[in-house]
């Protein structure tokens, strides 16, 4: 399978997702002027990965790594769509998705974003202080 690769800019996050290397991150800024444009390729991504990875391989477990500087209000909610799905998909296929959840020791308020999500979605987090 192909993996996804979208450049970090001023505005967007890198998203890097790669089932051959076992790299699946999202990194930066999410603040991406349409945002459902720039997270639809993430969407279709993970939808093939599913239909295939549990096809060919049978994986069980994967973890997605968010390292989230800031993210704007329509962000919120595509990320919080982004996880709704990831857990239909958890549900039906059987997979652990576990997100890390990367933060900024001084930013509690993303520390908190990641709590929020993780109580609304039931998603694993695991939560990392950035170095």
């Amino acid at each position: 399978m192909d993996k996804l690769f979208i450049e970090k800019t001023d505005n967007s996050p890198e998203v890097i997702l790669d089932c051959n290397a076992n790299i699946y991150h999202v990194i930066g800024e999410s603040r991406p002027e349409n945002v459902r444009k720039f997270y639809e390729p993430v969407f279709n991504w993970f939808q093939l990965f599913f239909d295939k990875q549990y096809v060919l391989n049978n994986t069980k477990e994967i973890k997605i790594k968010f390292f989230l500087e800031y993210f704007n209000s329509t962000s919120a909610k595509i990320i919080f769509d982004l996880f709704n799905y990831l857990k239909q998909q958890q549900d039906s296929y059987s997979f652990n998705i576990i997100i890390l959840w990367e933060y900024d020791q001084e930013d509690i308020d993303m520390l908190e974003a990641g709590k929020e999500l993780e109580r609304l979605t039931q998603l694993k987090f695991e939560y990392i202080i950035s170095a």
